[in-house]
């Protein structure tokens, strides 16, 4: 009777699980162990575990780097893929020869130097037309990739959406806090899997205090945080949706002004201000010749 009941609430758990909301951040490049402690240390202060995509090569090339990801992922941290050389010849100029021989070589590099389940991977320059997707789609499958992330897009349904082709909301600096509130609360509302982007390194665009202000409201609206090979657990498997939303610079303007709203109306007021004052000093001259 007693393993019925033990049973019965880990079912009910599982249940409770799938049916919330939950974020997972993915640290995009791993480009050196002062970048990735940094976050890192953001995650423990926290209290939370996340995901480094890292580039198979520079890991062959930089112990430092290897060596501190392989202690991160003693304590909980996941590691997954982001391609071999992360090369613009590569992945923007689409050559897709080169492409399976990358999907496939920085797997076998990185299970040779140690991380486990790393077979999650991240697009490099991750915004392509839906032919150039499909094009790359059978190889993520002959490699046994259980999901794939672009890099831009909202937060996704866990019952309803493309595993390889996963959106990913960027986490920048210079943006509206304000906003990413906002989507973290739809996220919430919609039962969704928010995919937040990171660049630790990028010192343009990264912001341990900006970082810490996401996660703490994730924290004050109980959202709990998951790395991708914990999320895999709980999303749906539900068939494959294989359409997606192609990003173009019509969206990344968009983005851009809904990210800067704040900023864009400050200036428009400051335009408008000054406008009003030389139109005023006009007609002055004009009435006193």
């Amino acid at each position: 009777m007693k393993k019925y009941l033990i049973l019965i609430v880990l079912l009910l758990l599982i249940i409770e699980v799938k049916a919330k909301s939950f974020y997972t951040i993915i640290d995009d490049d791993a480009s050196s162990a002062e970048s990735i402690t940094t976050i890192k240390n953001i995650c423990d202060n926290k209290d939370i575990k996340i995901s480094f995509a890292v580039i198979a090569r520079n890991l062959q090339l930089n112990k430092e780097v290897k060596d501190s990801l392989i202690s991160f992922q003693k304590q909980g941290f996941h590691i997954c893929n982001h391609s071999l050389t992360h090369s613009k010849d590569v992945w923007n100029e689409g050559n897709y020869a080169l492409i399976n021989a990358e999907l496939k070589d920085s797997q076998h590099i990185l299970d040779s130097l140690g991380f486990v389940n790393n077979n999650y991977f991240v697009y490099p320059y991750g915004r392509f037309s839906e032919e150039k997707y499909l094009k790359i789609l059978p190889y993520i499958k002959e490699h046994n990739y259980k999901l794939a992330f672009n890099s831009r897009g909202d937060e996704c349904n866990k019952d309803d959406f493309n595993k390889f082709y996963i959106n990913r909301f960027p986490i920048r600096r210079h943006e509206n806090i304000s906003v990413v509130k906002y989507k973290i609360d739809r996220a919430i509302e919609n039962n969704s899997w928010i995919v937040f982007l990171t660049h630790s390194a990028m010192s343009r665009d990264f912001s341990s205090e900006y970082l810490s202000e996401v996660i703490d409201y994730c924290k004050e609206r109980n959202l709990p945080c998951l790395t991708v090979d914990e999320a895999y657990k709980y999303i749906s498997q539900k068939g494959e949706n294989n359409k997606i939303h192609e990003w173009r610079n019509i969206d990344e303007l968009y983005l851009l002004v809904e990210m800067h709203i704040i900023y864009i109306l400050l200036l428009l007021i400051v335009v408008i201000i000054i406008a009003s004052i030389f139109i005023y000093r006009g007609r002055r001259a004009e009435n006193n010749p």
